[in-house]
């Protein structure tokens, strides 16, 4: 069985016009509510989905999309593929070194994944 980590963490500017707005823990649960498979880590910094796939294949395809879309659109990301097995971890550009509060940006971006 394979298994490959891709970071993807870069700090690039996110496509948009202005700063996005942090979300308060509360708004990210509510958010996260509508939202199917996502969830909220302990650290509440990093939201979280677990894709089952039909083949290792297919997996390793939809990782390597998802890791050009977010270095496209500077969403920093992690996926941790394992087979047909795919983990996204989402989350704001680091700020001084440390995860930055979620933002709508983040949200946008796993909406656009269901």
């Amino acid at each position: 069985m394979q298994h490959l980590v891709i970071v993807q963490s870069e700090s690039r500017p996110r496509r948009g016009v202005r700063p996005l707005q942090k979300l308060k823990p509360e708004r990210v649960q509510e958010e996260l509510r509508t939202m199917p498979g996502w969830s909220l880590l302990p650290n509440g910094k990093i939201i979280q989905r677990t894709y089952q796939l039909r083949s290792d294949r297919g997996a390793a395809n939809y990782a390597t999309y998802l890791s050009a879309h977010a270095g496209d659109t500077g969403q920093p990301a992690i996926l941790n593929l394992t087979g047909r097995t795919l983990t996204v971890k989402l989350f704001a550009p680091h700020s001084r070194g440390h995860y930055a509060a979620l933002d709508m940006g983040v949200i946008a971006f796993a909406r656009q994944l269901n």
